[in-house]
């Protein structure tokens, strides 16, 4: 592993958490490389649902999960499946179904609850000083219920949320109607999270983030990474499609893509794409109050600067795959089945790699071989929110600070064997 007088890190990602990390790295003295194939913030940083808040503290497995996925596997159910990828998928599938288990259930949510505590905090921290606080609107979320049979299935969701202190109140249908007068049909009622923040603009959070970085000195680098070179103490070089860099300290935020870097560190982890999709209307026609999310079709609607976005589908279709067109109109039905006047003119598509992991949480972590090397990746669903938060610990981690959270939950180890 190669040193130089002062200390350097280099950063494989260039999403939020990879731009989070690098930003907190240098506020420990650290000069800092970003490596990413393509530019700050536009993978799955940018398509996401925008959501920004501690309601957030349950795990996507939960019991009965199982019973749950034949209809969801439905044309216009929220999960999606490439059977051909099936035998590989299956060692994660087994994995999420005993990450269900009541007692496991407790201890993830607790994990994502610790997780989620200054994470507004950590956000808030480097908006500042990119001066763009603008970008989080706190409006609150609002989980909607169209029949009482979805109420009564999101009761182990709000048991959670009420065993940690989540604040929310229940809504009955007069009472959306009176928030949220677009929506149209029949409505059972909503939990309303008063206390959720959103991004109006996941992509402009980001840029800020890479440009304040580079204000500061960092290097961005726009290559794709192949591998390492890797000495007796760990790797001395990044390969890279433009040739090679020198690395001491090495940050592995790449996302769906980390697994296969982290294996050259002697760390096999199951983490897999959920590929998540959106449409942006630029001109709705509405202007919707607050983010809602529609529990029965698996579909979220955020306003955003730049229009009305709606986001959904968990798609096991792997890394390579190109986007599967169906997905889009699967979302724009759900969203017109709520609010039937909507606006699709210039409307834009989006596909993205969610890095899931079997248990809701991210890996972050030391590799057990290497101590210049370190891990923060697999955020699944929550990588927005959980992206400054994981970036202030892993560079405390690269720097040996205590860290504000115990990180054990979040070791790589806790997938062994595999």
């Amino acid at each position: 592993m190669k040193t130089t007088g002062q200390r350097h890190a280099t950063v494989i990602g260039a999403g939020v958490v990879g731009i989070s990390a690098a930003l907190y790295l240098q506020r420990h003295g650290f000069t800092v490389t970003v490596i990413d194939r393509g530019p700050p913030g536009e993978g799955c940083s940018m398509g996401n649902a925008g959501m920004l808040g501690t309601a957030s503290c349950v795990p996507v497995a939960l019991p009965g999960v199982l019973a749950k996925v034949p209809k969801m596997l439905l044309p216009d159910g929220p999960l999606k499946l490439h059977w051909a990828l099936l035998p590989r998928l299956i060692p994660w599938l087994l994995r999420f179904v005993a990450a269900a288990r009541p007692a496991r259930v407790a201890e993830i949510s607790d994990a994502m609850h610790a997780l989620q505590a200054d994470l507004l905090d950590a956000h808030l921290e480097l908006l500042g000083d990119a001066k763009r606080t603008d970008l989080v609107q706190k409006r609150g979320k609002l989980h909607l219920y169209e029949t009482a049979s979805q109420y009564h299935g999101a009761a182990p969701a709000r048991a959670l949320q009420t065993d940690h202190g989540i604040a929310f109140d229940e809504l009955d249908g007069t009472a959306v109607r009176q928030l949220v007068p677009e929506i149209v049909g029949a409505m059972h009622g909503a939990t309303f999270y008063p206390d959720v923040c959103h991004c109006t603009d996941p992509l402009a959070m980001v840029r800020a983030y890479a440009e304040l970085f580079v204000r500061r000195g960092g290097d961005l680098r726009r290559e794709q990474v192949r591998g390492f070179e890797i000495g007796t103490d760990g790797p001395d070089w990044v390969v890279t499609d433009a040739g090679r860099h020198a690395v001491s300290t090495v940050v592995i935020a790449a996302g769906a893509w980390s697994g296969k870097l982290v294996r050259q560190f002697g760390a096999k982890v199951p983490i897999e794409s959920q590929r998540g999709y959106h449409v942006m209307l630029p001109r709705p026609g509405i202007s919707l109050s607050v983010p809602i999310k529609a529990e029965g079709r698996g579909i979220i609607l955020t306003p955003m600067d730049g229009g009305l976005r709606i986001t959904g589908i968990a798609e096991f279709g792997g890394l390579d795959a190109p986007p599967d067109r169906r997905r889009y109109r699967t979302l724009l039905t759900h969203a017109r089945a709520l609010i039937p006047g909507l606006v699709t003119e210039d409307m834009t598509e989006w596909m993205g790699h969610r890095p899931s992991t079997p248990d809701s949480l991210p890996v972050i972590d030391r590799s057990a071989r290497f101590a210049g090397v370190h891990y923060a990746f697999g955020h699944g669903h929550f990588g927005l929110g959980l992206g400054a938060i994981s970036g202030r610990l892993v560079a405390d981690l690269a720097a040996d600070i205590p860290t504000s959270i115990n990180l054990q939950p979040y070791r790589i180890s806790r997938f062994a064997p595999f």
